[in-house]
């Protein structure tokens, strides 16, 4: 298997990790992968890599040629913690916007998106001149049931694709193939995508 060509991504999962290859440009790919444990201290860059490099032993070419290219010091790690969301986002003229109030794992890759969109309800919100601490209220009305069930989804995927027992995994690559799991996924895809 070759690395995507234009437009295309290439997703691997495994027991316990997950791992992909997007393109970013021209001539750039950017690749992830993740494994379920606590969060630990950062190791040398090339140990990160050589750890990186055990963890996808025997899994597609495309995955791993990518990773062997990649400069060690260009390898960034960063722990993933989940942040169930939040009650209450603000109080008077105060209140919170992207990750700072509803940080989510990437698996439905919409972090930056609800950022961007939190912004954009924002000025949607102080349009009309209304007092500051309504607007903000507004604003958090709008944004809270679809971040929340961003949060959650996202969260929910991320249980399944991360499975480390050996029957689960087998059965959850089972279930990928089949077309109750496209449906499900062109119906995630449908809600994630209708932002008004």
């Amino acid at each position: 298997m070759d690395p995507p060509s234009a437009g295309q991504n290439l997703t691997f999962f495994g027991a316990g990790s997950q791992a992909a290859v997007l393109e970013c440009g021209t001539d750039y790919l950017f690749w992830y992968v993740t494994r379920n444990g606590p969060p630990k201290p950062s190791e040398s860059a090339s140990g990160k890599k050589a750890e990186i490099m055990r963890l996808i032993q025997g899994w597609p070419k495309a995955l791993t040629r990518c990773i062997e290219a990649t400069p060690p010091e260009s390898i960034l790690e960063t722990d993933i913690l989940d942040l169930p969301p939040l009650s209450t986002w603000g109080v008077g003229r105060t209140t919170f916007a992207g990750d700072a109030i509803h940080a989510t794992t990437p698996n439905l890759g919409q972090g930056a998106c609800m950022g961007i969109e939190d912004g954009l309800v924002l000025g949607r919100c102080f349009s009309n001149g209304r007092d500051v601490e309504e607007c903000l209220r507004d604003y958090e009305g709008r944004r809270k049931p679809r971040t929340d069930w961003i949060v959650r989804e996202s969260f929910r995927i991320g249980r399944v694709l991360q499975l480390e027992n050996g029957l689960a995994v087998k059965l959850r690559d089972a279930l990928f193939t089949t077309p109750l799991a496209q449906w499900a996924g062109e119906r995630t895809f449908a809600r994630m995508m209708k932002f008004e």
